[in-house]
């Protein structure tokens, strides 16, 4: 198990070493900086992996008792992407649960602990309940706009409209 503080010292992310107190993230070829709040909703996200993280704790956690706009957090997203050369649409790192929250998809690796000691570990019941009632909400609200379409298409021809 790993201890939330181990993670607050620093730790991997892939290929990536994050280093919290610093605001350094690298790897071989690249070095960022990120600001302070940004690096914590990284460590928050690292912290509850493989969980998914509401935005509600984000916003509790990260911006305490100040009130931000969800687009706060968007961005600090979009930040931690751009770092990490993510791609959102093809995720490798962070995953979105649009109206949920974000998830972590690589395991943090403190950094001192024997890398090679972990595995990617499989998603919990939890994170996987999440992201089925997010593909079935989505699914269902498709076929509910699908049958709203085939419903007015007969609706119209039945009641004359289009016929010449």
């Amino acid at each position: 198990m790993i201890e939330k503080s181990d993670l607050r010292e620093g730790f991997y992310l892939d290929e990536w070493r994050i280093e919290p107190r610093s605001g350094r993230i690298s790897n071989e070829s690249t070095r960022g900086q990120i600001e302070p709040k940004i690096m914590d909703v990284l460590v928050l996200l690292a912290e509850n992996y493989p969980e998914v993280v509401q935005k509600k704790v984000f916003f509790d956690s990260v911006w305490h008792d100040v009130n931000v706009v969800e687009h706060v957090l968007s961005r600090a997203i979009s930040e931690i992407r751009r770092v990490l050369s993510d791609d959102p649409r093809e995720p490798k790192f962070i995953e979105t649960l649009p109206k949920i929250g974000y998830r972590l998809m690589k395991p943090p690796i403190p950094l001192s602990a024997d890398r090679a000691a972990y595995r990617e570990a499989p998603l919990s019941i939890d994170a996987r309940r999440a992201g089925f009632s997010h593909l079935a909400s989505f699914v269902g609200g498709g076929l509910a706009v699908l049958l709203l379409i085939v419903t007015g298409i007969l609706l119209l021809s039945s009641a004359g409209i289009g016929h010449h």
